[in-house]
């Protein structure tokens, strides 16, 4: 079930296309039937034109309630789904409510050697501008507790996105936040630190279109003082 909401929410765009062309061919067929069965003399044309007639309703009300359907699916099942859902790989529990602790990290909390604190200047690197990017904090700011993460997640094929944060010059990423929605310059995820130990991060904003192929990911470097 899980897979055909990756699909129905995946191929919106084409789904309704289909749809769209399917609605004006069984209109046509409709009009022809109706043409035929006005034109129909004799009772046995008139059998053909009244079977033909039914078949371009039952078409048309066929595809409405597939749109319907689809409609209903893309707009109120999938937007209530758990994040997860939309994760092709998913080795670490996604959460969707900012502000939230992960679980993983309250289960087994990071120790300063499997972290592996290291040392890297504050930079960004792989953004694209007015496309994937993270506006706040800013490079290299001390950041401490529940951090809620500003930015811009605004392609035309998005799959879904999700915000994974590792050690400095490490690539243990690990994800705790994800969503699917277009975010033009707002709030777009939050970071809780408080279980982190105070040193250097990376913060890596990762976006997958609908075909499950990820665009350059959005990094920036971070440091990580503590609950005040």
């Amino acid at each position: 079930m899980e897979a055909l909401f990756r699909f129905l929410a995946g191929y919106e765009i084409l789904i309704y296309f289909v749809l769209g062309v399917g609605i004006l061919i069984t209109l046509r067929w409709l009009w022809r039937a109706l043409r035929e069965t006005q034109d129909a003399i004799y009772g046995l044309e008139k059998q053909i034109a009244s079977r033909n007639l039914s078949s371009a309703i039952a078409a048309i009300a066929l595809i409405i309630m597939l749109v319907i359907g689809e409609l209903y699916i893309t707009s109120f099942l999938v937007p209530a789904l758990p994040s997860s859902t939309f994760l092709l790989n998913p080795t670490v529990k996604v959460l969707t409510n900012p502000g939230s602790t992960p679980e993983s990290d309250l289960a087994s909390p990071l120790t300063a050697t499997e972290i592996g604190i290291g040392s890297i200047p504050p930079v960004t690197s792989g953004c694209t501008p007015n496309m994937i990017m993270i506006t706040e904090p800013s490079p290299g700011q001390d950041l401490s507790g529940v951090v809620k993460i500003y930015g811009t997640i605004e392609v035309n094929d998005l799959g879904f996105y999700k915000f994974e944060f590792a050690s400095a010059e490490r690539d243990n990423w690990a994800t705790f936040f994800a969503g699917r929605e277009i975010k033009p310059d707002e709030a777009i995820g939050a970071w809780d630190t408080s279980q982190l130990p105070a040193g250097e991060y990376q913060l890596r904003l990762v976006v997958t279109n609908n075909q499950g192929q990820e665009y350059p990911p959005c990094v920036v470097t971070f440091r990580v003082i503590g609950s005040q």
